[in-house]
This record gives C-alpha cells, structure tokens and sequence, in this order.
C-alpha cells in the first residue's frame, strides 16, 4: 500500500499491511439480543400454520427453538427456513451455509438437526462465560 504524510512533505512510501489478529463480526450483538422488526423476524408456523411464534433475535430463536415440536421445527429445516433468515435477516453467510448443510440431510432427527443449529448459533453469537474478577 502506498503511504503518504502530507503535512512532513515526503515522497510516497510503501507499506505493508497487516492482516488483523482479531476476527470483528460487526453488528453481531445486534443481532444476538436487539429487536428484529417483525418484516425481520422469524416466525415459527407449523405445517399448517396453526402457530405464529415471532423470534426477534437469535437468542429467542434459540429458546423457542428448545421449545417447540418436532413437527414444526422439521416442517422450516426441510422448507429452508432457517438458512434463509440466518441469510438474508442475520447477514451470516457461514451460518446460513452451516444450517443449510443440516437442512438437506434427509437422515438426520429433529434433535440432531436441532443441536446442530442451535449450536451453530451459539458458538457464533454467544460470548464466552468469563470468571469474575478477583
């Protein structure tokens, strides 16, 4: 890269530039904890509709995820759902990519395709526990 300082008025130098040692996931918080407006949000259905469970954000997608029935988390993995919000509502293209990956395996359970999204989510937008400080 080219550096240059006008205000010493020397000639243009070269620099090298280094890659950053800490990898950023911006806005990551937001989409952890803040509010998703409901054109944003995920809602768990059902097959037939019968549910409309709005999930504002990851955590509570998580929870309610916990939560509900087979029949209704099978009925979004196998429709794609969840690696179209993580898509285009979350901005994670890795995630999205992950979940996709569970969604198209035909042999896997609802609580196996269940523990691998969900901790597909956590390990990306849950912090670590840290130790209180002495």
């Amino acid at each position: 890269v080219l550096f240059w300082r006008p205000q010493v008025r020397k000639k243009l130098t070269t620099v090298k530039v280094i890659e950053p040692r800490q990898s950023l996931k911006r806005h990551s918080r937001k989409y952890a904890e803040g509010q998703l407006d409901e054109a944003g949000s995920f809602y768990f259905k059902g097959p037939k509709n019968a549910m409309n469970l709005r999930a504002h954000n990851l955590i509570i997608f998580a929870q309610m995820a916990e939560g509900i029935d087979d029949k209704t988390w099978m009925h979004h993995l196998r429709a794609g759902d969840y690696s179209e919000w993580f898509r285009r509502q979350i901005r994670d293209k890795e995630l999205a990519r992950e979940t996709a990956m569970a969604e198209k395996d035909k042999a896997l359970s609802a609580e196996k395709s269940r523990k691998l999204v969900l901790d597909a989510v956590r390990r990306r937008y849950t912090a670590p526990a840290t130790a209180p400080e002495k």
